[in-house]
């Protein structure tokens, strides 16, 4: 007899404990505790006059809400995700764009975003959510540089036969975020 029922129980589980592992709200909510004494993210007090937090990605959502749940204060967020993703959540703006490639709503809301981070004060807490994604998302073409053109460059390097190797994906992001 074979051992394939318990070989493929076992990779179940593993499968489910490696997506546990990466669970985009699961990781936030371990990362922000909070405690009598305050907020803290990574060991740091999240304080300031403002906080600021920026959830982005196809994960954004998730992530979002387990920081409005830990902080429970008051904030102002935004949270970029991708359309079919998009969800509000207590305490964020919700802004939506495209993914992988990026469009006028996606200038529009990294627009946005940029004028709420540069309004920031020194003392202010900002706290970037980051996820998978966000290099389509985040997009302010170059001075010099139209839309259309970061558009049909992206299309083109999507399109290579390696496009979807990790290290041709990486050069990808490098060339459309320097454009």
């Amino acid at each position: 007899m074979s051992n394939a029922p318990e070989a493929h129980a076992l990779l179940e589980e593993i499968f489910r404990d490696a997506l546990a592992a990466v669970d985009a709200e699961a990781t936030v909510a371990r990362a922000v505790t909070r405690t009598p004494e305050g907020v803290f993210v990574a060991g740091r007090r999240l304080a300031g006059p403002r906080v600021f937090v920026l959830a982005v990605g196809k994960a954004a959502v998730p992530m979002a809400k387990a920081a409005a749940e830990k902080y429970g204060g008051d904030f102002d967020g935004i949270l970029l995700a991708p359309t079919g993703y998009l969800e509000q959540v207590r305490g964020f703006a919700s802004l939506e764009g495209s993914h992988p490639l990026p469009s006028t709503a996606n200038v529009r809301a990294t627009t946005k975003i940029a004028e709420k981070v540069l309004e920031l004060e020194e003392e202010d807490m900002f706290l970037a959510l980051i996820s998978g994604g966000t290099s389509a998302l985040l997009c302010l073409p170059a001075k010099g540089v139209s839309l259309q053109r970061k558009i049909m460059l992206t299309e083109e390097l999507l399109a290579h036969p390696a496009a979807g190797s990790r290290g041709r994906a990486d050069d990808a992001r490098v060339i459309t975020g320097n454009v």
